[in-house]
């Protein structure tokens, strides 16, 4: 074999088994140390988990209110759970005794437009409809107050049968009626439920019928109460003077009270 054919059996690259030295990459800076890059998502951690905290308590114990249409009028004040003294609606009953139940419900009907009656989620079948269009509406707090007005005069019947219809006796002064206010107070009672203390004080000796009493120093979150009554009384129909389309089960077709 000629010298030419030697040399062209050496390999063009060299010899393959000769170490090479690996190059190093050189280190790329960042433009963040890696502890700011740490704190920044330790930061989005608390971020995101106070979001979501925010979020299941205003569900929970933030939900907004149903719509009604005297929310404009809501205002908010602290009232004195106890005063020790009975106001007139406690009193045994008396011409002045009715005469202030009666001014208190003086709003127990209103009226209220059917766009209204919509946004509140009611039932428009059927629904009792005034001469003009708008529809008859009582709001919660006043059937609750009705209610009780009803069962102040179920206890004291030996009053009040010689002053009441037939006809009222026999719509409202019944059992079955009764039981109605009952249920209806019930279910207001537990669903505003009041979480104010009241402690037990001694008033006698503890041999005695009633030794003890329940009384408190507490306050409550009230709704002004003259904000809903002024936004009540400026809607209210005037018993037994307002007039309501003939319903679809009416005998005789005409207006009715």
């Amino acid at each position: 074999m000629n010298k030419g054919s030697l040399e062209a059996m050496e390999p063009l690259l060299g010899d393959l088994d000769e170490p090479v030295e690996p190059t190093q990459p050189k280190p790329v800076k960042t433009r963040f140390p890696k502890q700011w890059l740490l704190l920044f998502m330790i930061a989005l951690l608390l971020y995101n988990a106070a979001v979501v905290t925010m979020t299941l308590t205003h569900t929970v114990s933030e939900l907004d209110p149903p719509y009604s249409p005297a929310h404009s009028v809501i205002k908010q004040e602290r009232h004195r759970l106890w005063d020790g003294e009975p106001t007139i609606y406690a009193q045994s009953p008396s011409p002045q005794v009715d005469a202030a139940w009666e001014d208190l419900l003086a709003g127990v009907n209103v009226r209220v437009t059917r766009e209204e009656m919509v946004l509140a989620g009611e039932n428009m079948t059927n629904a009792a409809q005034l001469l003009n269009g708008d529809y008859l509406a009582v709001l919660g707090v006043y059937h609750q107050i009705h209610c009780l007005d009803i069962l102040r005069k179920g206890l004291h019947m030996d009053y009040y049968t010689s002053k009441i219809t037939e006809s009222d006796r026999l719509r409202n002064m019944n059992t079955a009626h009764y039981d109605h206010c009952v249920e209806r107070l019930r279910r207001a009672i537990m669903c505003h439920a009041d979480l104010s203390i009241y402690s037990a004080e001694w008033v006698a000796d503890s041999h005695e019928p009633e030794p003890k009493i329940l009384r408190s120093n507490g306050e409550s979150n009230c709704l002004n109460w003259n904000a809903v009554e002024t936004w009540a009384r400026g809607r209210a129909l005037e018993r037994k003077k307002f007039y309501l389309r003939p319903g679809p089960f009416e005998k005789e077709r005409g207006p009715s009270g």
